[in-house]
């Protein structure tokens, strides 16, 4: 890959491939307003290649690609179209072999297998679709190229870990420390109508879920340094800590969970109106000309005569009676 140069949108100069100093052409400022967003996606032509057995002629193959952090080690899948699958399920509820597994290839020459967690789309009773993988039983594949950002696995696909980890020379966890902001992320679902994917983060609320590894931190220290007869003192004072914070992650726990139902009747809601605007369209496109052209005639034609009638009255007035 050669040596990799970082160039940001405010660096007025950078380094060509004749290692000539010149004007930042890879980033240009625009020239009027956007009345809209603009996403992008970096993608390297050297990644991990996932493949998923086809759906067949019937239905819709699915896509996936591999998540890498900065180390080269491939953490997981994500699903990038679940598809549409039809296939039946012996009386176990398996699904056949050959749809059990998905192959991720490295350019290194390993080879990865994960297991294909699939589900029934309520929406859509019939056809499977992929719901996600587990890659947990299998042995951790390195060498796979990283990202275009170096440093962490894009936890909430900002760039930056939503908590640095702190770690001694032998790996041990020291702290954590919060990295990410005050301000919630928003995505519009509907015309004028936007929810928070994320947890809420004003306020310190996200922060306070570093405070948990930080207790257990503690009192793993606090175990190693006393005596056994010190013990009880310790488990006691990290106790009423741990259960209040307990109770907050589950509340997070059950704040994501809404987010989620709520995303996903969203999703519903816009998979339904997909289906009607493709049933009016498969009607428009099926209508009858002739009569269409017909149906447009007699419109037509009374609409002249209203227009006539209405002329009429317009221009009559009290001298015509006189």
């Amino acid at each position: 890959m050669g040596t990799t140069m970082v160039v940001r949108p405010d660096d007025e100069y950078i380094i060509n491939e004749n290692n000539l100093k010149v004007a930042n052409d890879i980033w240009l400022p625009l020239q009027g307003q956007m009345d809209h967003v603009m996403k992008f996606s970096p993608e390297r032509d050297d990644a991990p290649s996932v493949t998923i057995q086809s759906a067949g002629s019937s239905g819709i193959d699915a896509s996936a690609k591999a998540v890498v952090d900065a180390h080269g080690r491939i953490v997981g899948l994500k699903v990038m179209n679940p598809g549409r699958y039809f296939f039946g399920t012996d009386s176990t509820g398996t699904v056949p072999p050959d749809f059990e597994k998905a192959k991720v290839l490295l350019e290194n020459g390993q080879e990865l297998e994960a297991t294909i967690l699939w589900e029934e789309n309520p929406s859509d009773p019939g056809p499977f679709r992929i719901a996600g993988f587990d890659i947990s039983d299998e042995p951790v594949a390195t060498g796979a190229p990283s990202g275009p950002r170096l440093g962490d696995t894009f936890d909430f696909a900002t760039g930056s870990k939503a908590f640095l980890d702190h770690r001694d020379s032998e790996g041990n966890l020291l702290s954590v420390t919060y990295m990410g902001g005050n301000q919630n992320s928003q995505t519009f679902v509907g015309k004028d109508t936007a929810i928070s994917y994320m947890l809420d983060s004003s306020g310190d609320k996200t922060k306070e879920l570093g405070d948990i590894v930080n207790s257990l931190v503690q009192l793993r220290d606090g175990l190693s340094n006393s005596s056994p007869n010190l013990y009880s003192q310790e488990i006691a004072d990290a106790e009423q800590g741990l259960i209040s914070m307990e109770d907050n992650l589950i509340n997070k726990m059950g704040e994501l969970s809404a987010k989620m139902v709520r995303m996903e009747t969203v999703r519903a809601h816009d998979e339904d109106y997909l289906l009607q605007l493709d049933q009016q369209i498969s009607r428009d496109l099926d209508v009858d000309l002739s009569e269409a052209i017909m149906r447009l005639t007699r419109v037509s034609t009374a609409y002249q005569a209203a227009m006539q009638v209405g002329a009429q009255l317009l221009n009559t007035s009290l001298l015509n009676y006189l």
